[in-house]
């Protein structure tokens, strides 16, 4: 792909993920080329509908997520806290708990799709690996899942309809800290009943392996 293209359909990845956030998954195509400063020409190129947008909005955000988790964990040996609340700021920042809600309904073959099946099976994975050694490196105490972890950053990441929309950001990050505070080993007595896991639509809820 030329410089120019993939700059384009960075754009346009980047403009609709932002319309999205702030207006839902029904808004405009015309509003989302506008945004990205392209022709809607050139986003029908790169993505033939709607559904097409949504997808690949969705396998960007995977990735990035996996991104993030993998050198959160290369960092965890230099410097563990820094590495773990890096992760954790980053993974607010993705905003899957706006996103995703609206988004995945939009993908009935969520489930079965290869690619995205290979990418979401990948990122589980990045994110175990990142909690069990942060678990090791005394950064998340031993009583949370890594499900978990990512449902409470997804919720705390989310828009607050009775906050004024100006103290978001702020609410945002020190929930995150209080967070991050509360994940420690020693923060507070046992969780009650079990570990919760994620379920992706069409597929049977199941227990995760060592949980």
């Amino acid at each position: 792909m030329r410089t120019d293209a993939r700059r384009n359909r960075e754009e346009l990845l980047r403009a609709a993920r932002a319309l999205f956030v702030e207006r839902g998954a029904d808004v405009a195509l015309e509003a989302v080329a506008q945004r990205a400063g392209v022709s809607i020409a050139t986003l029908y190129r790169n993505f033939p509908d709607r559904s097409a947008l949504v997808r690949a909005i969705v396998l960007e955000g995977i990735g990035s997520m996996d991104r993030a988790a993998r050198r959160a964990r290369d960092g965890l040996a230099e410097d563990p806290a820094g590495a773990w609340r890096t992760f954790v700021e980053t993974a607010a920042g993705l905003q899957a708990g706006v996103l995703m809600p609206m988004l995945v309904p939009m993908l009935p073959d969520l489930a079965t799709d290869p690619e995205l099946r290979r990418a979401r099976d990948a990122v589980v994975d990045a994110v175990r690996d990142l909690v069990a050694a942060a678990q090791r490196r005394g950064q998340v105490r031993s009583d949370v899942a890594a499900d978990e972890i990512l449902l409470l950053i997804m919720a705390i990441a989310r828009p607050l309809p009775a906050l004024p929309q100006e103290h978001v950001p702020e609410f945002i990050d020190r929930a995150l800290a209080v967070a991050v505070a509360g994940l420690r080993p020693g923060s507070g007595p046992a969780l009650p009943g079990r570990p919760v896991a994620m379920r992706v639509p069409g597929e049977e809820c199941a227990d995760r392996p060592g949980e």
